[in-house]
């Protein structure tokens, strides 16, 4: 009888034990809805390109702000020698001020699951310093307008 009840309080010891431990963490719903923010800072000769690839299946805006001269932002999904002529970008802002590109998702195909994206050193400034900003939105509301680069 000893033996029986050692047992069952083994048993009940064990399951109270293994309910109680902590799942490990995973991302809620709530958390894969919020915004994340990449920013990169450069310096882009005349007539030069700086390239980023950028791999995410959910929307994006892209933002640039040329600091000091003139950078433009091409971008494309399927075309790995991303370029200002018309047939070599899928996307551009080409502005003088704050440039930003709007990727509601990733189609396909796409070049290997990248994006493309290429930041053009206008040759009316002999070098354009820049401030890149990837904002990732899950959910697709683009609810932080491109100001949001000088926060």
């Amino acid at each position: 009888m000893l033996v029986r009840w050692s047992l069952v309080l083994f048993a009940v010891t064990r399951y109270v034990a293994t309910n109680n431990e902590q799942p490990p963490h995973t991302k809620s719903e709530e958390e894969d809805l919020i915004p994340q923010f990449f920013t990169r800072e450069g310096i882009v000769a005349a007539g030069n390109f700086s390239r980023f690839e950028l791999k995410s299946p959910k929307p994006m805006r892209i933002v640039l702000d040329s600091v000091q001269g003139d950078a433009d932002l091409y971008f494309s999904y399927t075309n790995q020698g991303v370029s200002y002529e018309l047939d070599r970008h899928d996307a551009s802002s080409a502005t003088c001020g704050l440039d930003y590109i709007d990727v509601e998702s990733n189609p396909r195909p796409s070049y290997l699951g990248i994006l493309l994206v290429k930041i053009y050193g206008h040759p009316s400034k002999n070098e354009s310093a820049y401030r890149l900003l990837i904002m990732v939105v899950p959910d697709g509301n683009f609810e932080h307008g491109p100001e949001v680069i000088h926060q």
